[in-house]
């Protein structure tokens, strides 16, 4: 079984993702969204199941693609979309998922708006950091240094606002 997480807190994401998983079954799957993340077709739900497979293959962590990130390997086409028509993204999402399969392996950090990892692995390199800024990157870059792979599939998209009107640049809600 997949765990599907989206927790809060305002100054410390990092303990309140611990605080979810640590309770969690030894064997769990565990997927973090942030809050301001959108699936947009209930045929995401059996691709990420699907993804959760590759993980049983040395990788530690899988990512998608999305339309507004700050890592542009996981944007679709490699730029920001800034396209605010949903039914775009929507049509986007299922003309991805009728794809050929691929996880693309990648071996630098990545932003967190989508993690798929399993609990072995957040133990293994021990979990997430305390406070909020960097602890997506600080957790993909403790998978890469216990040697594991990360990948990016590309037949997931998940529509993320990720400051959509405040710009890029805006950070005040991080601190």
């Amino acid at each position: 079984m997949i765990h599907y997480l989206t927790p809060y807190h305002s100054k410390d994401l990092g303990t309140a993702y611990n605080k979810h998983i640590d309770p969690l079954p030894q064997d769990s799957i565990i997927c973090v969204r942030d809050l301001d993340t959108c699936i947009l077709d209930l045929k995401v739900m059996p691709a990420i199941e699907k993804l959760a497979t590759e993980l049983k293959h040395g990788t530690g962590l899988i990512t998608c693609l999305t339309n507004r990130i700050g890592e542009r390997s996981q944007l679709y086409k490699g730029i920001i979309n800034d396209n605010p028509d949903i039914r775009y993204h929507k049509k986007l999402t299922i003309a991805l998922l009728n794809t050929p399969w691929k996880v693309r392996r990648i071996d630098h950090v990545v932003s967190g708006f989508f993690m798929l990892f399993t609990k072995e692995i957040w133990l293994e390199v021990g979990g997430f950091k305390e406070g909020t800024l960097g602890i997506d990157n600080y957790f993909s870059q403790a998978v890469i240094d216990h040697g594991y792979n990360i990948g990016i599939s590309q037949n997931v998209y998940i529509w993320h606002y990720y400051r959509m009107v405040e710009g890029v640049g805006y950070k005040k809600h991080l601190q």
